[in-house]
Order: C-alpha cells, then structure tokens, then sequence
C-alpha cells in the first residue's frame, strides 16, 4: 500500500525494493546483538548473526526451557516471486536480490528466476518457485508487504532448507578447447555417468550439466574413483583450476 502511494505521486525519483533474499530480524541492519557478542558490528558489514541460532532461557536454578519450535529471532527468506506481476504494476522501478556471502550457483539461480518471472507475465510460479529452493534459503516469507509478519514467518531450522547441496568432486587441470574436454582430478568424490555436474570459475562462471560420457585415456568409463584423472565433454568452456561438483537431492 505505502509503494502504491508513493508511485501515485509521480515524485521526480525512482523507487527502488527488495524482492528475494535474507532479512534481519531489525528490519533494516539496525542491530548491536553482535556488536555487542562479539566486536563485530552489522553497520559495518560484520554480523555474525547470532540472531540465526536457537535460543534457549535458563532460570535461577538452572532449569532450562527451550524458546519456542521456531528459532525465534531468525526471519524466514524475502520471497516475492508470487506476488512479483503486483510490484511490476504499480510501478517499481528497481529491483534488489539480498545476496551477500551466497554462492555462485545462488546467484545464478536466483537471477535467472526473476528475470524469466520479469520477461514473461505468464511464468510458471510453481516451477520457479521449486527452482529457487534449490539454492540457500530458511523457507520463504512475503515479509512486510501485506503487513506485520506473522508466527509462520520465523525459520524452524538453522541452516539452509536447500532441496540440493553441492559436492565437490575435484579441479580442472587442462581444458582442451577446440573440443571441449576438461581433464578433472578427482580429489574427493567420485564420478559416475548420470550425475549432474556443476562447474565453477572466477572467469567460467557457473554451470550445470549431466555427465553424459567420460574416459581414461580415450578409453570410456561409466565411474571413477578419487585420484583418478578423467576426460569430460562439456557443453561450455571452463577453464584451468575451475572446480568441479555434483548436484545431489
């Protein structure tokens, strides 16, 4: 409602929001909770966020009680995606993804979501929505657009309710480019044909593929075990060191 009336007086500025990502429990970074902890202040960039874990009270006699089913000063994620044509309609002009310390593929995957929800006015909801809880999150809130938050609004886990983490595999340690083969060092984690790669690089970038076909001196394998060096066709370039995961439920 406060957007709508902004945007109705045609003020000579551009409004600017939120739309996807954490949210501190003082609405806007205003907290001295790990100032206070631990030195490390949220005005500067610091916060350890101790609001994330979960509390418990102690009495004078030293019987506890845990506080509540959810972690009570930990918001959920900043969602909009479902109401995201409404912002569109009246008249937001910028839209921002909170997404410090998050990973490549969060951002990848978070961007690319609202951009297609951006493009298209008849976006699959459902699809993109699965789509984002891929990557971190505490579960998703409409936070303060429809009002005050309620109860349901608080995380119930620490951590990430992620439908799929990442595991990493190895490196890169040639990249043959006229053919788009990597060589990967597996330094963890095997391999085996099916799995779902994610390749990762300061210039590459990141992305996804299945693993199709891979071989030991031009010997095709259907797995590969830690130590092993193994050739991979890739469908885009990678580079040299870029490291290599795979994408689990």
């Amino acid at each position: 409602a406060i957007i709508n009336y902004i945007t109705k007086k045609h003020l000579p500025c551009e409004i600017e929001t939120f739309i996807h990502g954490a949210m501190c429990v003082s609405i806007s970074g205003r907290c001295f909770i790990s100032q206070f902890e631990f030195g490390k202040s949220a005005n500067r960039g610091e916060c350890l966020q101790p609001c994330r874990r979960e509390y418990i009270i102690e009495d004078e006699e030293g019987k506890r009680l845990k506080l509540g089913k959810n972690h009570v000063m930990s918001p959920k994620d900043l969602c909009t995606l479902p109401f995201i044509d409404k912002l569109i309609k009246i008249g937001v002009d910028a839209f921002k993804i909170e997404g410090r310390n998050r990973s490549p593929e969060y951002v990848k995957t978070v961007t690319e979501v609202y951009r297609e929800a951006i493009n298209n006015k008849n976006f699959d909801k459902k699809r993109l929505l699965e789509k984002l809880k891929t990557v971190y999150n505490r579960g998703f809130s409409s936070g303060f657009f429809f009002g005050i938050p309620s109860k349901d609004d608080w995380a119930n886990v620490y951590g990430s309710k992620a439908t799929t983490r990442k595991q990493y595999v190895g490196k890169i340690i040639h990249f043959y480019n006229k053919i788009n083969v990597a060589e990967v060092k597996i330094e963890s984690k095997g391999l085996k044909i099916g799995d779902k790669l994610m390749i990762q690089g300061p210039t590459s970038g990141v992305f996804e593929q299945k693993l199709d076909s891979m071989e030991i001196k031009h010997n095709k394998i259907k797995q590969a075990k830690k130590g092993k060096v193994v050739a991979v066709k890739l469908r885009n370039v990678a580079r040299k060191n870029d490291r290599d995961y795979i994408i689990t439920k």
